[in-house]
């Protein structure tokens, strides 16, 4: 469960395991791409993410797709309740 801090927001961090072969990354919330990242990859990708607009006590998804530079890619998806 995520709680909303005095800001509204909360951070989402992406630590890449293979940045070599790793071209870009795709962030996406319910389906929305929120962000797409091709520098700093070595380094851990960081996104605040604001949930003004999301809905207390709904869930809500992000999806996470890594893609290569042969075009191969890996995705990790987490499912997330907000709470006031």
């Amino acid at each position: 469960m995520l709680s909303k801090s005095e800001t509204g927001s909360v951070p989402i961090e992406i630590e890449i395991q293979n940045e070599v072969s790793v071209e870009k990354v795709e962030l996406y919330i319910d389906g929305n791409l929120k962000g797409v990242f091709s520098e700093n990859l070595e380094k851990m990708i960081h996104y605040e993410w604001n949930l003004d607009d999301y809905g207390d006590g709904l869930m809500h998804t992000i999806f996470i797709k890594a893609i290569g530079k042969m075009q191969n890619s890996a995705a990790d998806l987490i499912v997330v309740t907000v709470n006031p």
